[in-house]
């Protein structure tokens, strides 16, 4: 992707210029070189975009499902014109290989548009119950904040929008728990929660970083591990052969080097990876895909959400122990549970403080709720549990009267 431009702002319909001349660079993880420049905005900037939203919210929140269906799939058509733009936007701007950034990151676009669509066309907005008629209606203003980020920047949002008593819903970070419950799901289970911790370089809020194995499997959990790490390809994002890229800055490629080490430090077991780039790769913010091995879950490695490629592998004793070490978290936003015994699988899932829960492998709900419980946020994305956090609720008395 050549260097681009974008200088101005997006308005009330029309590109116009910022408030004030900032410029930022953006820089390609994969080169440390600009990819592009964008303008950074001000205060002044965000209140002419809310003035806009606000002029227009008067006629908008009281169109009809039909118009606003017709919206969605305009906006549809025009992301498909432009998919390869925005999964080569996302190569060059965070490293994402271009299989992933092709065939899952900017393919999601789509999947939450029409997912979306499906939604609003069975979504009632009016329901009566009895004598009153329950209205469900849209936010004015900014009445309420949806926020995708850490959760320390979550703490700032909520902390800034308590003294408006604005409504918040976010999805924040994770130290999600991948339970292994017997032999027979092992081998499978490691490797599908090692790819996942690899894919996206690790920068992933639900990835199953720490896996939680049966004590007498620690060894042959481990092995699994470290063969799975090995197959990550680790490259240029523009090649088709990658499957890990870089991450997405230089901040977030010392925080996880420090991790690592402090993992080392602790006395985990490092069992693949460590610090450093990978070999033979001098610039970009590469990392290696790294494995520790007899982790305790009160070190820093098991319990700070790291953003790379690094995988806890915690031994446990017994189902209580497992349930007790998952729990043991500040986060909750998602878990994994494998096992042969499905029934015993879902008694597992019903017992983890998580918000969304995958059984054996099956995580392609896109319609499914998705938000954390604990410090991973609050409120829900997609399902009507989505649509709903942008909605406040009126109840009309005496809606139905009898003479």
């Amino acid at each position: 992707m050549s260097q681009y431009e974008y200088r101005k702002f997006f308005i009330n319909g029309e590109w116009i210029e910022p408030d004030e001349p900032r410029e930022l660079a953006v820089i390609n993880p994969a080169t440390e070189q600009p990819a592009g420049v964008i303008s950074l905005g001000n205060a002044r900037d965000v209140d002419r975009a809310v003035a806009a939203a606000r002029e227009a919210f008067a006629a908008w929140s009281r169109s009809g499902k039909q118009k606003r269906l017709a919206l969605i799939d305009a906006f549809i058509a025009a992301y498909k014109v432009r998919y390869n733009d925005m999964a080569a936007a996302i190569t060059a701007e965070m490293g994402a290989p271009r299989k992933l950034s092709t065939k899952a990151q900017a393919a999601m676009g789509v999947v939450i548009a029409k997912t979306a669509r499906r939604l609003l066309e069975d979504f009632d907005f009016e329901e009566q119950r009895g004598a009153t008629l329950i209205r469900r209606e849209p936010h004015p203003d900014i009445d309420m904040v949806s926020f995708t980020g850490s959760t320390r920047g979550g703490i700032a949002v909520a902390a800034t929008a308590a003294g408006t008593v604005k409504r918040v819903s976010q999805e924040l970070g994770g130290k999600s728990p991948s339970i292994i419950l017997d032999e027979a799901m092992l081998e499978r289970g490691v490797a599908s929660g090692m790819r996942e911790v690899c894919s996206n370089t690790g920068q992933s809020c639900n990835a199953p970083t720490r896996l939680l194995v049966p004590e007498a499997l620690h060894d042959k959990a481990v092995e699994a591990a470290v063969a799975s790490a090995a197959r990550a390809r680790i490259g240029d994002p523009e090649s088709e052969r990658t499957t890990m890229g870089p991450l997405a800055s230089e901040a977030q490629f010392n925080k996880v080097q420090h991790l690592i080490q402090q993992g080392i430090d602790e006395g985990a077991e490092l069992a693949a990876g460590g610090v450093g780039r990978p070999e033979g790769l001098e610039r970009g913010y590469y990392v290696r895909p790294t494995v520790f091995a007899k982790v305790r879950n009160d070190m820093a490695v098991a319990r700070e959400e790291i953003f790379g490629p690094v995988l806890c592998v915690i031994p446990y004793r017994g189902l209580e122990d497992a349930l007790a070490i998952a729990n043991d978290t500040e986060y909750g936003l998602a878990a994994y549970v494998w096992g042969s015994d499905l029934s015993q699988a879902r008694e597992v899932a019903a017992r983890l403080r998580a918000g969304q829960v995958s059984l054996n492998g099956n995580s392609d709900d896109a319609a499914a709720p998705f938000g954390g419980y604990k410090q991973s946020g609050n409120g829900r994305e997609s399902g009507p549990e989505g649509l709903e956090e942008f909605l406040e609720t009126k109840a009309i008395l005496g809606y139905e009267q009898t003479a």
